[in-house]
């Protein structure tokens, strides 16, 4: 029975599911947007 919660949780619940502290995006989704627009912004520091 842990091993079933521990792949729902890492499988789908962590990474797939929207929270509102992520302006509702996905984890996954809030850190792509995040690693893309830090990225942009130290290109642009130079």
């Amino acid at each position: 029975a842990y091993r079933l919660i521990f792949e729902y949780l890492e499988a789908f619940y962590n990474t797939k599911r929207i929270h509102s502290h992520c302006d509702y995006m996905s984890p996954d989704e809030f850190e792509r947007v995040y690693e893309r627009t830090h990225t942009e912004a130290e290109l642009l520091a130079g």
